[in-house]
């Protein structure tokens, strides 16, 4: 829907007149969503739009023309849109591709919608007009023939959308205008599942026993050239697995939960003291960032060479794009500890002694140890679970670190590694959790493996690993103030 815009709501809004949702039934009605859009786009968010027109002040699109639009307003004011076509009336151009629509399985070509330009008003997102919005289209779209509703969301609206019913069907893409977005689907007719997860959208069941939607066709011209069809409650499209009964999103909230309880244990360790904390010894700070700068070089080239084994050995059903997804983010952290060596020799360490003399600590062999080990048990899908706190803790970390270095005045050619991580680790966050997210929709068995992943590997990262650097940074001062 790219509504990024549109706050997920949360209570209902208090002091307002419930808006009225219709159709727009008028070339008026149509320019006042136009207006509104560029309120919300340019002015409010200050999006680059293609089509906004800086004159009238409006943004209208080709996919206006063939479009159901609805218009939210109240008071007079319009305070909410949304888009629908058909995809039996618009040409989808460019979304054919980029959101892999032909392999939607027996909905596609006839019986798919593209749903866009979500949007609510400021005033509106902490109320349900969002989700009425989505149940009127729902409505609209199962009266008008259509089995499978796409979407796309940045990831900060993903968990609405997984409540409203709309599952992930492929991994990220990139969207010409909005960057990095998450395709999603909505079985209309699987009624059953809506009703599991008790979304807003599933329709209520009829004394007759017949499951339909709510409401009538709107008096739409596409509704007279679009051949109605009752609703299922059983169909499902072979091209998406049936979704687990678990609320949707319940892993993900896990893993959050025990990154939140692993932050709170770094934040009350020494190691971290030493390097935050603004009464710290200086010289302390530099010696263990160094130090933990060595031990990411001692595992690091493990840890590629580990996953890249248990990504090999990921199920031959998973299709390839997922596997493509994991072997490039492998490919994006290859050189990863050689950038924390450069920063380590930055800092006054001995490149030869690194390379050559140092004996990995147990606790990087541990670490180490976890990715290999993952291979040789044949457990892929714990690969998963263990590379979240790489990419759940880390960028959460760095950026801490890197302020609290830079306020006290950190060498900051010795920050390559962190002001990395801090600044593009968040992308590669998004990515494994839409692949875990759609591995567990998959394979409902990999769920346990997921888990075990993270447990096990947070048994010896990150405390363990810092705690050791911590402890050598320390001798080293003891020594260089014995000298």
């Amino acid at each position: 829907m790219n509504p990024s815009h549109a706050t997920p709501p949360s209570s209902p809004q208090r002091g307002t007149a419930c808006p009225e949702i219709r159709a727009a039934e008028s070339s008026t009605d149509r320019e006042r969503i136009f207006r509104f859009r560029y309120q919300v786009y340019v002015e409010e968010m200050h999006r680059l739009q293609k089509y906004a027109d800086h004159t009238r002040r409006q943004i209208e699109e080709p996919f206006d023309a063939t479009g159901h639009l609805l218009l939210a307003e109240c008071d007079g004011r319009v305070v909410g849109t949304l888009r629908t076509n058909l995809s039996n009336r618009t040409d989808l151009g460019y979304y054919v591709d980029l959101f892999r629509l032909s392999g939607l399985g027996p909905a596609w070509p006839d019986h798919v919608s593209l749903t866009t330009k979500l949007m609510v008003a400021p005033d509106h997102r902490c109320g349900r007009l969002a989700i009425r919005l989505a149940r009127t289209i729902y409505n609209w779209g199962a009266a008008n023939g259509v089995d499978c509703d796409i979407i796309d969301c940045n990831a900060h609206l993903r968990d609405f959308f997984s409540r409203l019913g709309y599952v992930p069907y492929m991994g990220t893409a990139i969207h010409p205008e909005y960057g990095e977005v998450l395709p999603m689907r909505l079985d209309l007719r699987n009624v059953e599942y809506l009703r599991r997860i008790r979304s807003p959208l599933a329709p209520p069941r009829m004394s007759s026993g017949w499951d339909r939607p709510e409401g009538k066709p709107t008096d739409s011209p596409i509704n007279n050239q679009t051949q109605h069809r009752p609703m299922q409650t059983s169909v499902q499209d072979t091209a998406t697995p049936t979704p687990d009964p678990r609320p949707p999103g319940a892993l993900l909230q896990w893993l959050d939960g025990r990154i939140a309880e692993v932050l709170r244990e770094v934040e009350s360790s020494e190691f971290w003291r030493a390097v935050t904390s603004p009464t710290a010894d200086p010289r302390l700070a530099r010696e263990a960032m160094k130090e933990v700068y060595l031990e990411i070089f001692s595992y690091q080239a493990h840890a590629i060479e580990g996953a890249i084994d248990a990504i090999a050995k990921m199920p031959r059903t998973m299709p390839v794009r997922m596997v493509k997804a994991m072997l490039r983010h492998q490919a994006e952290e290859f050189d990863h500890g050689e950038m924390a060596l450069r920063d380590y020799v930055r800092l006054g360490g001995s490149e030869t002694h690194a390379r050559i003399h140092h004996r990995i600590s147990p606790a990087a062999f541990a670490t180490a140890s976890i990715w290999r080990t993952i291979g040789i048990l044949n457990e892929p899908f714990a690969y998963l679970g263990a590379l979240y706190p790489f990419e759940g803790l880390t960028p959460i970390v760095s950026a801490r670190v890197k302020e609290a270095l830079a306020q006290r005045g950190f060498p900051a050619d010795a920050l390559e590694f962190v002001e990395f991580h801090s600044t593009e680790d968040p992308k590669h966050t998004e990515l494994i959790r839409h692949l875990i997210e759609e591995t567990a929709q998959r394979y409902p068995e990999a769920e346990q493996s997921i888990r075990d992943g993270l447990d096990r590997f947070l048994a010896v990262y990150p405390i363990p690993v810092w705690d050791t650097a911590y402890r050598r940074a320390l001798q080293h001062l003891d020594v260089s103030a014995a000298a």
